[in-house]
């Protein structure tokens, strides 16, 4: 019998949850077999290379996030930059913040239209 939609999502569910480094069991000398540290599952692995906050971990999601929003923000700092006509370097830093936080405003309104 065919297997349902909900079962193979399950399945994958499952699969995501096992480690993306399994390891056997580790023995102590004069102790019993122990499991070794499994360490991140796939799915975890995956948010943090692919930088999509969706780990299932919330402490992973929110680094993720983190990261993300600090890389996004120097792509809109060089875009900022390279579509300015006779770019100077701010004056001051009240300058640089101002730049800073338009570019960080920018970066908030974009990972807010892709959480939707």
């Amino acid at each position: 019998m065919a297997e349902t939609l909900e079962e193979a999502q399950c399945k994958i569910n499952d699969q995501l949850l096992e480690s993306a480094f399994p390891r056997g069991e580790l023995e102590i000398p004069g102790k019993r077999y122990l499991p070794a540290s499994e360490g991140l599952n796939k799915a975890e692995y995956a948010a943090i290379h692919l930088k999509v906050p969706n780990s299932g971990n919330a402490e992973i999601d929110v680094m993720v996030r983190k990261s993300l929003r600090g890389e996004l923000a120097q792509k809109v700092l060089v875009g900022m930059v390279s579509i300015t006509p006779n770019y100077r370097l701010p004056e001051n830093k009240s300058d640089c913040a101002k730049i800073a936080k338009l570019a960080f405003m920018l970066v908030d309104a974009m990972t807010k239209e892709m959480d939707k």
